[in-house]
């Protein structure tokens, strides 16, 4: 549940100076399905999920036309249609290291309501997504407090990802960890991590060294913060760039075992993986945390152990680091066998 916009990906020139102030200048643009739940949701139903997806576009062309996407790729779709609100745009500055800035501006998204998230949606679902997103704003928060409420009434695990730590910044870690308090499962970078688990543990001191010209490395950054969120999370998985990625899940009366396969609880405890991230040219990072929250989920109930969620998350992660854009040339991976549907029975 979250946004379903239209990504544009500008790739912007070698040094700011290149851009032609007052006149043109000429670059790559390349507009994409986006939105970051919508990118989870087309991911998990590529993988062979059955997903169902809620959210708000304009009464529009291009509303339609990212509706038709979803429909195309049998996402069953509970998407309200805005007549007083335009579908989302959202502009991606790409630097050549692949490292990207998003700007964004209100749309229908801003306007999802209460009334728009529908109980036939969760009925029978196994997990609940929820974009962070939905939290940094009045009525989309309401929807998102309700969409909570209905999945802890169906069973439902629940998986949510701060989606920005700019925003969460600005709205309150604390104030945050309040809405979400009862989520199992937690998504986030490192820099969403280090907000959340400073205002878990105000007396959190990271230990500082220094490591290849950075002040913290990251993998140990990780498993100081991963104590602090293990606290309130049965799982946590952190996505830390070109460290890769870390996971770590604490057994505990929260979490709802029957919906993960017994070969996830095959530890007692806290069990606990760092898996290293490929070399890869990176071309575009839009997208790729969405890409690795929809593979980790998806191998996480289909019954894969912790480690090998992550490992085929950092591997789907990888593939979309190397192309523009969230969700493009997906027929070509799949194609040429580069990204696999979940075999896992």
């Amino acid at each position: 549940m979250g946004d379903l916009v239209l990504d544009v990906i500008t790739r912007l020139p070698a040094k700011i100076i290149e851009i032609h102030r007052g006149t043109d200048t000429v670059t790559a643009l390349s507009p994409c399905p986006g939105g970051a739940a919508a990118n989870t949701a087309r991911w998990l139903a590529r993988l062979g999920a059955d997903v169902h997806f809620i959210s708000r576009v304009g009464k529009d062309a291009l509303g339609q036309a990212l509706l038709s996407d979803l429909a195309a790729q049998k996402i069953k779709t509970y998407v309200t249609q805005d007549a007083k609100h335009s579908t989302g745009t959202i502009v991606a500055l790409v630097e050549p290291d692949g490292e990207r800035s998003m700007l964004i501006g209100p749309a229908a998204h801003f306007f999802l309501d209460k009334t728009d998230v529908s109980l036939k949606a969760f009925v029978g679902a196994k997990l609940v997504y929820l974009s962070g997103y939905l939290f940094f704003r009045d009525r989309p928060r309401r929807a998102a407090l309700h969409a909570l409420e209905l999945a802890r009434k169906n069973k439902a695990l629940i998986a949510i990802d701060p989606a920005s730590a700019g925003l969460l910044a600005q709205f309150g870690a604390k104030r945050f960890l309040r809405l979400i308090l009862g989520t199992d499962i937690l998504l986030a970078n490192l820099e969403e991590a280090r907000l959340l688990a400073q205002a878990l543990s105000p007396k959190l001191r990271l230990r500082h060294h220094q490591t290849h010209r950075k002040i913290l490395n990251a993998v140990d950054e990780a498993s100081q913060l991963m104590e602090a969120l293990l606290e309130t999370f049965s799982i946590v998985g952190l996505k830390l760039g070109s460290a890769g990625c870390m996971c770590a899940m604490k057994i505990n009366k929260t979490l709802p075992e029957s919906n993960l396969s017994p070969a996830v609880f095959a530890r007692k405890g806290v069990w606990r993986a760092h898996i290293p991230a490929k070399k890869i040219r990176v071309v575009d990072s839009t997208g790729c945390g969405d890409a690795w929250n929809a593979a980790f989920l998806h191998y996480l109930l289909k019954g894969a152990h912790l480690e090998q969620a992550a490992v085929e998350a950092n591997d789907l992660a990888a593939q979309v680091l190397r192309h523009t854009g969230a969700v493009s040339l997906w027929e070509q991976l799949f194609v040429k066998g580069r990204v696999r549907r979940s075999s896992i029975s």
